[in-house]
C-alpha cells in the first residue's frame, strides 16, 4: 500500500474549499504519512529508525519535487 495517482480526496465535514480536489497529491500523501499517531492507531517504527528515517524523508521530498517539476515542464 502506497501512493498511486488515483487516491480519492475526501474533504472533512464543515470545510469549504474554493476548488474541489479530485485526487490526493503526492505531497499530501507524504504529509499524512509523516504525522505521529498514537500507538493504538498505527505503528511508530518509521519514526524510530533514526538516520534511515531521515533518508526516507529526503527521498520522499526528492520524489515529490521531481514529480511536481515534471508536471510543470509538461505545461
Amino acid at each position: 500500500m502506497g501512493w498511486y495517482p488515483r487516491i480519492p480526496y475526501n474533504e472533512a465535514e464543515n470545510q469549504e474549499a474554493p476548488r474541489k480536489r479530485e485526487y490526493v497529491s503526492l505531497e499530501q500523501y507524504f504529509c499524512y504519512q509523516f504525522h505521529v499517531r498514537p500507538i493504538y492507531i498505527g505503528s511508530d517504527h518509521l519514526f524510530l529508525a533514526g538516520k534511515l528515517f531521515q533518508a526516507y524523508v529526503y527521498k520522499s521530498w526528492a520524489v515529490a519535487e521531481q514529480k511536481r517539476l515534471g508536471q510543470l515542464a509538461a505545461i
